[in-house]
């Protein structure tokens, strides 16, 4: 399946109104088959590119397995987002009830962000993919200085 499209503007003026988050106008490009994932990003002064096999062995230095990986992102769901207003930033969460992820390995990634940093600042430790589940994305009642996240001890083994 192969989609195309971009933001249209009642969406980006509603970000921080309606819904939780400042959004910009991005164009996406999806191409999703039951074994490959690619997504391109485009927007002003950005642009992210990764094209994802789905399934192999599960890598990574930080969690022992699949299983371990995706708790943490489902206890980590929250993000932030600048505020409209600019005074700051503001929580949003990426909720789901049937949360599912599946291991995937990187063919190409591409980011004007992380591109944009020094070399060895970043390093991809391993690819969890969600596809298919009804979400949402929720404004949690939690402030900036009371929000942590850390790397579950079941991760450090």
């Amino acid at each position: 399946m192969r989609i195309s499209v971009s933001f249209l503007p009642g969406v980006c003026l509603a970000g921080g109104r309606l819904f939780p988050g400042v959004q910009k106008r991005a164009r996406f490009d999806l191409d999703e088959t039951e074994s490959r994932f690619r997504v391109n990003i485009t927007a002003p002064g950005t642009h992210v590119s990764v094209d994802v096999q789905l399934g192999g062995p599960w890598t990574s230095t930080l969690f022992p397995t699949v299983e371990a990986a995706s708790a943490f992102h489902e206890q980590g769901a929250v993000g932030w987002s600048p505020r409209r207003d600019g005074t700051g930033i503001e929580p949003l969460e990426l909720t789901s009830k049937e949360w599912a992820v599946e291991p995937g390995q990187v063919i190409s990634l591409k980011s004007s962000y992380f591109d944009a940093l020094p070399e060895g600042a970043a390093t991809l430790d391993s690819v969890v993919v969600m596809r298919d589940l009804p979400f949402f994305w929720n404004t949690p009642q939690i402030e900036p200085d009371n929000a942590t996240r850390q790397i579950p001890s079941s991760a450090n083994a």
